[in-house]
């Protein structure tokens, strides 16, 4: 056995060579082969996931990781559902895309790309996604709009934006307060907020007179307005698109400029009337504010309409006036108090 062994093994037959060969040979072309298919799998694999992640990436299934912030931007308070009524006509044929959730923040989830040639749209992507965070009120409680301010500032006391969103004081002509925490002379912003944006649900704003200080900006679109009652959406959206550009300087490291950012958002506002999506009074132009009252208050102030909508033109003119023109001593209390 063990000689018929050592034969078998030290010294193959011809047919034994031959095996040999081929199984050299056949492990060679698996080689080549593996080498052949390996690229083309990989190419199959790439081929398969790309329609997967170009639907995520514009689709409502969409990584929230791709397009949204850290932490819900904008937030809704009060009225969520004439709110959300509100931004759906926004978002316009992407409506199927906005979301609230319980807490009252929105996502909108589309791409820049996508909303790039609808202005209202877009303005909607630009805040929802923006760093910075921003609160929307609509309702008729002043009490709770002035929680969304800094306590005990000296500027703007709580009961003093009260007064005002109610229509019963005048900061600016009473039915709407709005903060950015760093502009000068207006309300800041709580905590981490950097915008409020908030309106009396029953407020009246009517365009008066195309503005002094901006006639040359949307100069045919103030004119068309011109007496006409001016839509709540339209106020909420100008006031939006201010907000923006404040932010836009802050990123910057620029000093808050208001007439800079109202001529911003008087631009926006006009490319979104351009659009046909807005009618009415022009947001961006010279307005008169009323609140509308019950009862026999309501009669006083209807007799004093005129009275106050003088106060109110005049509050506006010094307001516009002293804009930026501070020296922002005050506001440093205002904040510090806040804190």
């Amino acid at each position: 056995m063990t000689g018929e062994w050592k034969q078998s093994t030290e010294t193959p037959g011809h047919h034994g060579c031959r095996g040999v060969a081929r199984q050299i040979m056949w492990q060679r072309l698996l080689t080549v082969l593996i080498l052949i298919w390996l690229p083309g799998i990989a190419i199959r694999s790439v081929g398969q996931h790309a329609p997967q992640r170009e639907t995520l990436s514009g689709g409502a299934g969409r990584s929230a990781a791709t397009t949204s912030p850290p932490r819900p931007a904008l937030r809704l308070v009060g009225e969520r559902a004439l709110l959300h009524g509100m931004l759906i006509e926004w978002a316009g044929g992407w409506h199927d895309r906005l979301r609230v959730a319980a807490d009252g923040s929105v996502s909108f989830e589309v791409t820049a790309h996508e909303v790039a040639a609808d202005a209202t749209a877009q303005l909607l992507f630009d805040f929802v996604n923006a760093p910075e965070t921003i609160v929307f009120y609509a309702g008729v409680d002043g009490q709770a709009v002035a929680e969304l301010f800094a306590k005990d500032c000296k500027l703007y006391p709580a009961r003093k934006i009260a007064q005002t969103f109610t229509g019963q004081g005048y900061i600016w002509g009473g039915g709407h307060v709005s903060g950015v925490k760093g502009r000068a002379l207006v309300p800041q912003p709580a905590g981490d907020l950097f915008a409020v944006i908030a309106f009396h649900t029953s407020v009246v704003a009517r365009q008066t007179e195309v503005s002094h200080h901006f006639a040359t900006v949307a100069t045919a679109e103030q004119h068309a307005g011109l007496g006409e009652v001016v839509p709540l959406a339209a106020l909420y959206l100008h006031e939006v698109a201010e907000v923006l550009a404040f932010a836009e300087q802050r990123r910057r490291g620029q000093k808050l400029d208001y007439h800079v950012a109202h001529a911003a958002a008087m631009q926006r506002e006009a490319e979104i009337r351009g659009q046909g999506k807005l009618g009415g009074g022009f947001a961006g132009g010279g307005l008169r504010f009323l609140v509308p009252q019950a009862g026999r208050v309501g009669a006083w102030h209807q007799a004093r309409h005129h009275h106050h909508s003088r106060l109110s033109a005049v509050g506006s003119a010094l307001a516009r006036f002293l804009l930026g023109r501070s020296s922002g001593r005050e506001q440093v209390e205002c904040r510090r108090a806040g804190k």
